[in-house]
C-alpha cells in the first residue's frame, strides 16, 4: 500500500487525490491497518476451521479454509515483491501456502492418498530447493541467514557463509530423495 511506484497511478487516478495527501493520510493508514486486521482475523477463522473438522468438511470450513490460502498466496506474492520479484522467494513458501490447498482436497470425493503425498513431496521439494538457492548463494545470500549462524556457531561471516553454501547443498539433495522410494535408501 505504500510502494509510490506502483500505486501512485491508481491512487491519483481512482480517488482523484495527490500521492501525498495518501501517503500522508491519517485514514490512509487506520484502513491500511484494518485490512492487516482483518487478514490477522481471517487466519485465525482459517485456524479454527481446520481444528473443527470432524468426518468432513463443512461449507463454512471451506470457505474459510479457501479464504486463507488465497490470502497466504496474496501475502507471498507481496513478499515476493519486497524480495526484488525473486522467484524462489515465492516458492520457498510453497508449501505453507499449499496446504491449505491440500486439505481441502483430502476431504474431497476425487481424494487419492498418492496424489497426495506427490503433491507434498512437490511442495516440500520446491520450498527446499527455493530455500538452497539462497544458502547456495544463487540469489543475494540473505543478511539475516548470515548472521543466525554467526550466533548459533560463534563464527565468523566466511565461515558462515561456507556453512550456508553447505547447507544449500543439502536442501538440494534432501529435495531429490523425497522422489527415492523407501526401499532404496
Amino acid at each position: 500500500f505504500w510502494d509510490e511506484s506502483l500505486l501512485k497511478p491508481v491512487v491519483e487516478s481512482l480517488f482523484s487525490i495527490s500521492w501525498q495527501e495518501y501517503a500522508t493520510s491519517t485514514t490512509t493508514d487506520t484502513v491500511i491497518q484494518k485490512v492487516i486486521l482483518f487478514n490477522g482475523l481471517v487466519y485465525l477463522a482459517a485456524a479454527m476451521a481446520t481444528i473443527t473438522i470432524r468426518q468432513t468438511l463443512k461449507q463454512w470450513q471451506k470457505l474459510l479454509i479457501t479464504l486463507g490460502g488465497v490470502s497466504l498466496v496474496i501475502l507471498t506474492l507481496l513478499m515476493t515483491k519486497e524480495k526484488f520479484y525473486h522467484a524462489a522467494q515465492f516458492f520457498e513458501h510453497s508449501i505453507q501456502f499449499g496446504l491449505p490447498f491440500c486439505l481441502l482436497y483430502f476431504y474431497t470425493k476425487k481424494y487419492n492418498p498418492n496424489t497426495l503425498i506427490l503433491t507434498l513431496k512437490i511442495l516440500i521439494a520446491v520450498t527446499f530447493v527455493s530455500h538452497g538457492l539462497y544458502a547456495f548463494g544463487f540469489y543475494p545470500v540473505p543478511g539475516n541467514f548470515v548472521d543466525m549462524v554467526i550466533q548459533i556457531f560463534n563464527c565468523d561471516e566466511e565461515t558462515a557463509i561456507t556453512f550456508l553454501y553447505i547447507a544449500g547443498i543439502v536442501d538440494f539433495i534432501l529435495a531429490v530423495l523425497l522422489f527415492v522410494p523407501i526401499a532404496a535408501i
